[in-house]
């Protein structure tokens, strides 16, 4: 009979919890269906007339005319529609001199609207090949590769076009070897906003006296890096909008003057907005409005059209910029045709445009759509396509009749009309999804569910795996699923990922073998499953109502994510949740302080922990001895209940200050959807004017860290000391980025790199140190037994010290135990001081306020010993999840927009993906890291406490992943059921689907967390 580890176990199901999330995400987000090769001008521009004979033929292929000789595309960053747009209520700066040009009916001007997510990549994808891109291009657009699509930019380059291009290097990364000349700008170094500029516009003087290029591309980033910076109600806007202005200007009037024998365009736009934090990605209408403005040095006289406020769709641009340059439209192209820039055409030609772009979006219809012809939009185009040969015939018969422009007019709204119809129809058929994937994924999620579920009722450190009797059984179930999977491989529903011979190999392998071996397992136990399954109300309904809190809130918070609602206000639950939790937790220490008799047991019921012995342990068997433990709890519980009668007034006194902090961290960040616009103590720290009090109240937070660290440290002076300086170099880190008040000339000659870097250093000794003197501790622990305890614990220790100082067994248990206490307390201590240094300025009060409330639980459940195992490991968890939504930039939330991009770059100079990678996930999953640390640490202490053996603590510990993964496993579960059945609601993309990317995230910091504790766990060397 095999026996295995079950720290061991854990870990392969935490890693096939993983694993099979990633195979449900390349199933989920899905592949476009894409008409292959380039568009041509070999097809007809005009409806063929059948019972026409003498219409001249020429005129239904002749090429339609390029209206433009010369266009430069200005894309500003991040660029709002109210930085530009007259008639928006706004608080914002706007350009000024762009705006009078609006008035004065000098353009023609849209609000542009971008689908999300609005990052850079898929929006220039967006804007060029005119197809929505997918999902999943928020990750790649970290990791940018050439675009073999058909578009406008590589339509340009066959036709021998000459392009120049300056900025924003993703659009070289797309189209390599396009461009004759060009200058990339790095995208991502966010730190940067004044030569990010710099470095487009020094290339003008030069480019605006050329006349050699057909299309000059100037992308401009600084105020997308401003905007993640500090925001969008910066001081810094102003003149960045103001110096953008001066560019168009200057483009404009070069355009007038020195291209007066060409035919010139300047069109300005940005890729996407800019929330009111500062950041994009989201769905917001700040993040999707952008202006679009065409500017022709024709128009300067008035000759404009007024400004109305109309929005069209971003991808509208693909097929406009095809037309206004005379290229085919791109063959996946879903925009249609601006039809106001299509003045400078005659009639015949407007319709020719409009029945170019129709035909190729019923091309693509044909490709997406099997009974396409059964389509509305289609009947639709068949109806404008019978009105456009009427036209045809009565302009050949009678070409001066005066009805042919009434007709035209008709023409061009069924027109208009069919191709709306038709891009919303092909907009929720062009993905595909791959059931097969997202299925096979499900199934194991429930099953490792199930499987961590029993791993709560394991009292041994080992568990049987494959017994006999079960053998034929897993044979069995083997076949089956290989049948299953070799039959749904060979049908239509056939999935790319999992049927190739790769996907065949590695991934369903990983998969056959979790559900085999937990289902078998499952099998084997379950007569003790049902058995445990009738008991489990029972013993429900017996546990204290904190207890039941915590479980049906874990329930509950999982059902809440069946609406699209909740998610987006996910925030308001586990607000509800913590402090309904902290408010019980609170009255327990209230009645445990003046009601003995009302006390629990100290950490663990005899259901949660049995005492064990090492010879148990190292034979895979836990003998209980209720003797042994009775005695032990019975002495917990004494010594406990005389530090509380000594403590009264302390704890309440705590107490108090806890839900004091709740309430304060509560209202320092508005986040969510519905209510993020509110004011919030955040809001008005980062008002310039108030940098005063934002350079105070970080000070007075930094010291009170510091005493935090002072007090929980348990390395004499040496990491308060390390602390010390860390803080004053992200003081004067800030103090460079002027985010707090100093020296004004200091702030002149640094960018707060150095400062950073410091700060860094000054990590990266705190963690030598630690782990320097964990491994030359054990020459020295008899004597520092004794010191530790007494730092740790005045008074009140004596029978800490007896019974750690009599015993040599629990004395050599102390050496381990001990260590690892101060270990994970010196890690927190430097997470502490990283997010000091990460997080935004006006959030460094949160990390006091997070600090002191883990504390004080820490502090009173010690004291008091009102929790169980079980509850003090939820409890933490469950303030981890709820701080990750009051951190952040402005309030995490389940919108991509929230992520602080900004982080991941302090301290740099280059682009350093990885290094990026782990900041910016530090930063985002800041508070939940920390809770996590703390919870280790809250487990080293009580051990500690409570004199626990190694085998008490490594039982601690398998609990403690067994919970985190249970807390992972079931939303991740029930969430990926949803989001298969509500994969074509209306708010897949902007509400489920950042929300699943969230998750994910999430998921792999618990499993690298888990596995860390796991290996920990494995070296925990047992008492002699």
């Amino acid at each position: 009979m095999l026996r295995i580890r079950v720290g061991l176990l854990l870990a392969f199901l935490v890693l096939a919890d993983l694993a099979a999330f990633v195979v449900f995400l390349n199933g989920f987000f899905p592949v476009k269906r894409s008409v292959l090769g380039y568009a041509d001008h070999s097809s007809r521009t005009e409806p063929e007339i059948i019972d026409l004979d003498d219409a001249p033929k020429a005129d239904r292929t002749l090429q339609l005319p390029r209206i433009y000789d010369k266009v430069v595309l200005i894309l500003i960053d991040a660029l709002r529609a109210d930085f530009v747009l007259p008639g928006v209520e706004t608080d914002v700066q706007q350009m000024e001199y762009v705006k009078n040009l609006i008035v004065m009916n000098k353009t023609l001007s849209y609000t542009a609207r971008a689908h999300p997510p609005t990052v850079t990549l898929p929006r220039i994808k967006a804007m060029t090949t005119g197809s929505i891109p997918g999902f999943i291009d928020v990750v790649m657009n970290f990791n940018t590769q050439s675009l073999q699509e058909d578009n406008i930019i590589s339509q340009l380059h066959r036709l021998g076009q000459k392009i120049v291009f300056y900025g924003d290097d993703t659009w070289m990364k797309l189209y390599p070897e396009h461009f004759v000349r060009t200058d990339g700008t790095t995208s991502f170094f966010v730190t940067d906003y004044t030569e990010v500029d710099y470095n487009v516009t020094r290339h003008l003087s030069n480019e605006l006296i050329r006349h050699d290029w057909d299309l000059l591309i100037l992308h401009y980033l600084g105020l997308d890096h401003i905007g993640h910076l500090a925001g969008p109600y910066s001081p810094l806007i102003k003149p960045k909008l103001q110096e953008m202005d001066t560019v168009i200007k200057r483009v404009l009037e070069a355009l007038a003057t020195e291209y007066s024998d060409d035919r010139c365009l300047l069109l300005l736009c940005g890729d996407h907005g800019m929330s009111d934090q500062g950041s994009h990605g989201g769905s917001s209408l700040v993040e999707t409005a952008t202006p679009l403005i065409f500017l022709d040095p024709q128009w300067l006289g008035g000759k404009g059209q007024v400004y109305t406020g109309q929005t069209v769709d971003q991808i509208d641009m693909a097929a406009t910029l095809a037309l206004l340059l005379g290229v085919p439209i791109p063959q996946n192209n879903l925009g249609t045709i601006i039809v106001p820039m299509l003045n400078e055409l005659d009639s015949r030609d407007k319709l020719r445009a409009l029945y170019s772009n129709a035909k190729q979006l019923l091309m693509v219809m044909q490709e997406n759509v099997r009974d396409y012809k059964r389509e509305p939009s289609y009947h639709q185009l068949q109806r404008a396509q019978q009105s456009h040969i009427s036209w045809i015939k009565t302009y050949i018969s009678n070409p001066n009749s005066a009805v042919l422009n009434q007709l035209c007019v008709k023409v061009i709204q069924q027109y208009v009309m069919a191709m709306t119809a038709i891009r919303e129809k092909l907009s929720g058929m062009l993905l595909y999804y791959d059931i097969h994937a997202m299925t096979a994924a499900i199934i194991v999620f429930f099953v490792v569910l199930l499987a961590l579920v029993q791993f709560l009722n394991i009292d041994s450190g080992r568990v049987e795996l494959f017994p006999s009797k079960v053998l034929v059984i897993s044979t069995v179930l083997a076949i089956v699923i290989i049948f299953v999977h070799l039959s749904i491989c060979t049908s239509q529903m056939a999935s790319s990922s999992l049927c190739s011979i790769r996907g065949s190999l590695v991934i369903m392998f990983f998969i056959i073998v979790s559900i085999i071996g937990t289902s078998v397992w499952l099998i084997s136990n379950g007569f003790e499953i049902f058995r445990k399954c009738r008991l489990l109300p029972v013993m429900f309904f017996k546990t204290d109502i904190l207890h039941k809190l915590l479980v049906c809130g874990t329930m509950c918070h999982t059902i809440t994510l069946l609406s699209s609602s909740f998610v987006e206000e996910e925030h308001q639950t586990w607000y509800f949740l913590t402090v309904s939790l902290h408010i019980i937790y609170i009255w327990k220490v209230y009645t445990c302080v003046y009601s003995i008799t009302d006390c629990h047991d100290i950490r663990e019921d005899t259901s949660d922990m049995a005492y064990v012995t090492d010879a148990d342990i190292k034979g895979g068997i836990y003998l209980n001895s209720d003797m042994m433990l009775k005695l032990s709890e019975r002495k917990e519980k004494l010594h406990s209940h005389k530090r509380i009668q000594d403590n009264k007034i302390l704890m309440l006194l705590y107490s108090i200050a806890f839900l004091i902090l709740c309430r304060l961290a509560r209202a320092w960040n508005q986040t969510g959807d519905k209510w993020a616009h509110l004011p919030d103590i955040g809001d008005w720290l980062i008002c310039p004017e108030n940098i005063n009090v934002l350079s105070l109240v970080a000070a007075i937070s930094m010291i009170s860290t510091f005493l935090h660290v002072y007090i929980s440290s348990r390395s004499h002076l040496a990491i308060p000391a390390l602390f010390i300086l860390g803080s004053a170099g992200v003081y004067c880190f800030r103090t460079a980025n002027r985010s707090f008040l100093g020296l004004s000339h200091y702030e002149m000659v640094s960018k707060g790199v150095f400062e950073a870097r410091c700060v860094y250093t000054v990590l990266v000794l705190m963690l030598c140190y630690t782990f320097y003197k964990s491994l030359s501790s054990g020459h020295h622990d008899n004597q520092n037994v004794s010191h530790h305890f007494t730092k740790d614990h005045p008074p009140d220790t004596n029978y800490d010290q007896q019974y750690f100082s009599t015993d040599p067994y629990n004395k050599d248990a102390s050496r381990v135990v001990l260590t690892l206490r101060n270990i994970w307390a010196d890690i927190q201590s430097a997470w502490i001081l990283l997010m000091l240094l990460i997080l935004r300025p006006h959030n460094i009060a949160l990390v006091a306020i997070v600090t002191w409330q883990e504390y004080i639980i820490r502090h009173i459940t010690r004291k008091t010993l009102v929790l169980n195992l079980m509850e003090v490991i939820l409890m933490y968890i469950l303030d981890g999840t709820s701080w990750f939504l009051l951190s952040g930039q402005s309030g995490n939330s389940n919108s991509i927009s929230t992520v602080d991009v900004s982080a991941g770059y302090i301290g740099l100079e280059s682009y350093n993906p990885v290094i990026i990678t782990f900041l910016m996930a530090a930063s985002t999953y800041a508070m939940p890291v920390y809770w996590l640390i703390s919870a280790v640490r809250i487990i080293c202490d009580i051990a500690v406490e409570q004199s626990w053996t190694t085998s008490r603590l490594k039982q601690a510990l398998l609990k403690l992943m067994t919970v985190l993964a249970i807390c992972r496993a079931l939303p991740i579960a029930v969430y990926s059921v949803l989001v298969t059945a509500e994969r074509y609601h209306l708010f897949v993309w902007t509400v489920f689907s950042p929300k699943l990317l969230y998750e994910g995230m999430n998921t792999v910091i618990v499993t690298v967390f888990i596995l860390l504790v796991a290996v920990i766990e494995r070296h925990i060397p047992l008492s002699e």
